[in-house]
């Protein structure tokens, strides 16, 4: 629970891309290739268990954008002091 005013001037969320070589994700190293589904899987999971390690319940998204020629994940995070577990 926040027990003081939040800055005017604060950050209420930070953006962190997540992202790899373009050719890591392919059966070969050639962009013409199809994306390999296993390796976008093998990467989501890190990515997720990288945000809960490091920001656990304070990552509130986390989204992979298939869009691309890569890959890649967004994510949104809350700024807080861990120590207050107050909003910073």
């Amino acid at each position: 629970t926040q027990k003081r005013k939040i800055r005017s001037d604060a950050n209420l969320a930070g953006e962190i891309l997540f992202t790899a070589s373009p050719t890591w994700y392919r059966k070969q190293d050639d962009l013409n290739e199809e994306i390999d589904l296993e390796k976008v899987d093998q990467f989501s999971e890190g990515v997720t268990q990288f945000l809960q390690q490091e920001f656990g319940p304070y990552c509130v998204s986390a989204v992979l954008h298939l869009d691309e020629i890569t890959p890649h994940i967004h994510a949104h995070t809350v700024p807080v002091d861990r120590e207050k577990r107050a909003a910073v």
